[in-house]
């Protein structure tokens, strides 16, 4: 399976060159209903879900991407506003959760319990993927693992590519600033690597390849082919 990483210009650079990804924390997350995002109306419910997100906040972390590389939105938010970077990356789909998106937020019958100290596993794996549906745009899958397996380097944690985690494609944005030496220290660090540029397309709500900013830009041996964009 293919999956996409928005982020900006330098810590797209910084995850090519390192060949690892950060892993995001709970509290980092931009949905304040994410994990967990129970409906309860109890005081004492609530300061046990705040306190069951700490406890997962200081020991769990994700990775999150999405299907799709040119969703307009995506590249506002989470690239740099179009200056960033959408990273291609072959995945193993068993380790990765499909978000689903959602009218209301789930309450504790929905699981057959009555408070929130009765929620298993299974129960509290099933909220962290539902997110409302204002976000289904995003298209995400979330990989969740423990902080036992990532590097810590400078008050952060990272998952390092391997073969279920394998970049294989770049997408630079439309106003990125990516330099042909850059593009060579990307291909010196991964010489199969396929690179293109983004634009937006004339006639929709999309961004499509730039086949002459890549010709221009990217040797062509490493150049993203227009009909092969969507499976890189």
């Amino acid at each position: 399976m293919i999956l996409y990483y928005y982020t900006s210009q330098r810590h797209g650079l910084a995850s090519i060159r390192d060949k690892r990804i950060k892993i995001s924390k709970f509290s980092e997350l931009n949905d304040p209903f994410d994990f967990i995002g129970i409906a309860t109306d109890k005081k004492e419910e609530r300061d046990l879900v705040k306190n069951m997100r700490g406890k997962l906040n200081s020991k769990t972390g994700l990775v999150c991407m999405s299907e799709v590389w040119n969703e307009p939105l995506l590249w506002g938010h989470y690239a740099d506003k179009h200056k960033g970077v959408c990273l291609a990356f072959e995945v193993n789909e068993t380790k990765w959760d499909k978000v689903q998106y959602v009218d209301q937020r789930p309450r504790l019958g929905d699981y057959g319990v009555d408070n929130i100290a009765a929620l298993k596993a299974d129960n509290l794996r099933d909220i962290s993927r539902k997110k409302f549906k204002s976000w289904s745009y995003e298209k995400e899958w979330r990989y969740f693992l423990s902080f036992k397996k990532p590097d810590f380097v400078d008050g952060h944690y990272f998952l390092d590519f391997d073969d279920e985690l394998k970049l294989i494609g770049v997408v630079l944005g439309e106003r990125s600033t990516v330099t042909k030496e850059q593009i060579a220290a990307m291909i010196d660090a991964h010489p199969s690597i396929k690179i293109g540029f983004a634009r937006a397309a004339f006639s929709r709500f999309s961004l499509i390849l730039n086949r002459l900013r890549t010709q221009v830009m990217v040797p062509k041996k490493n150049r993203v082919a227009l009909p092969k964009l969507g499976a890189i």
